[in-house]
């Protein structure tokens, strides 16, 4: 018997129809503890659905009694050659017909999800094979295992749906922005030409201001749709990853804004500042986007103050964050923390909230597509960190990177 039910039992294990899996499950029982039927139910409320049998003659809903359900819902194996011995009434067995039952609670999630019982109408006089409660211990189990991954999955298919759904968006956000740009390119390109071609002896300058308006606005959505491949871009980390020296590379990146807008009278402090194992095309376009803000948005009353400084590591939690701090998640325990801090224009601290959402513009100069920070906050979480938001000098900004300080490296790249 042993050998016979444990081969069978390896087949039910690995399939992958729950609904099959409990047909197989049944004839197994009957078969093998030679009984006349056995069925599979799902208990809801007060009666049982029968979700597989041996027969068709099994009615589709069995009333559950209240004596029967006390006996068979305790958890275990239940074998009994007479139940009338066991029970005065039984509204399930007696709509089944049987006498003798064997019964193995289907457990899901700790609760008795339904159950597998086999059964003949005659009561059973020799005594249940050994290996009988072994049988359809192993077999209730089985059928538990499988109704719980069935559950996981619906669970999860909404989740996993909707990052499908995410990921093609992403590729149309992509597809468009770039596909939008050759079109709007030709309007430029042409727009020029007609600047250079026209006659401009009636009117000189009325025909070369509206041209000019033309290309402006060209070159605006032509920022915009860059901005969009570079958010659509933000959680693209297929790069490798590898040593980042900071201080190098963040110098870099602020000699090239600062000679970019014309500000050569900043004044620019870089601190000490780690190396950093990470991937370092997704962590230039962060300080890219930050260090440009920090430059295009400066006062003019005053010379750009633009300093980098770095903490590591740190504890954070809420309680610990400036006045005036927005955070978009709580930062990890071990963090090393960067910190770029300048004296431009600053966010008001009751639209920081805000400043990390797709188009959200702050400076209303007629510059900027309001996508840089979302790119920021995008990019920082896809490497494992978060961004948080506070007082620079005297009314400017602070933007306060925060990434796991096993990052952290000796290593030069």
């Amino acid at each position: 018997m042993a050998s016979n039910w444990t081969e069978q039992l390896l087949l039910i294990m690995r399939s992958t129809d729950t609904a099959d899996a409990m047909s197989k499950a049944c004839r197994i029982a009957k078969d093998l503890l030679a009984l006349d039927a056995a069925l599979v139910t799902r208990i809801s409320g007060g009666s049982q659905t029968v979700m597989a049998a041996t027969s068709a003659d099994v009615p589709s809903t069995i009333p559950v009694g209240s004596q029967c359900s006390h006996i068979f819902a305790g958890g275990g194996v239940v074998m009994t050659r007479d139940i009338r011995r066991l029970v005065l009434e039984s509204p399930s067995v007696e709509a089944l017909g049987f006498r003798c039952v064997v019964v193995a609670p289907i457990m899901v999630e700790s609760r008795v999800w339904g159950l597998l019982a086999a059964g003949s109408p005659r009561p059973r006089r020799e005594r249940f094979h050994e290996m009988t409660q072994d049988l359809m211990d192993a077999l209730g189990s089985t059928l538990s295992r499988l109704i719980e991954r069935d559950m996981t999955r619906s669970r999860l298919m909404p989740v996993e749906r909707l990052r499908q759904s995410n990921r093609e968006l992403e590729r149309y956000a992509y597809a468009a922005a770039h596909d939008l740009r050759t079109p709007l390119r030709a309007i430029r390109n042409f727009t020029e030409l007609a600047l250079d071609a026209i006659d401009l002896s009636a009117d000189p300058v009325r025909p070369r201001a509206l041209l000019r308006r033309a290309i402006d606005n060209a070159q605006r959505l032509d920022d915009l749709l860059l901005s969009m491949l570079e958010h659509a871009k933000a959680t693209d980390s297929t790069g490798p990853i590898q040593p980042v020296d900071l201080k190098p590379e963040i110098r870099r990146i602020i000699d090239a804004a600062v000679t970019n807008h014309g500000c050569a009278d900043a004044t620019i402090d870089i601190g000490e500042l780690p190396v950093l194992e990470i991937d370092h095309g997704q962590l230039r376009r962060v300080l890219d986007n930050i260090i440009e803000n920090a430059v295009k948005y400066r006062r003019p009353d005053r010379p750009l103050h633009l300093t980098v400084s770095c903490r590591l590591p740190t504890v954070l939690d809420s309680t610990m964050l400036p006045t005036g701090t927005h955070s978009t998640s709580n930062p990890p325990i071990d963090t090393v923390e960067l910190h770029v801090t300048d004296n431009g224009r600053g966010i008001p601290p009751e639209k920081r909230s805000s400043a990390f959402e797709l188009f959200q513009r702050h400076v209303d100069d007629g510059e900027g597509t309001g996508v840089g920070l979302a790119i920021v906050r995008r990019t920082v979480e896809e490497l494992g960190g978060s961004v948080t938001l506070a007082d620079g000098h005297d009314g400017g900004l602070s933007v306060r990177l925060s990434f796991p300080a096993a990052l952290v490296t000796t290593a030069e790249g």
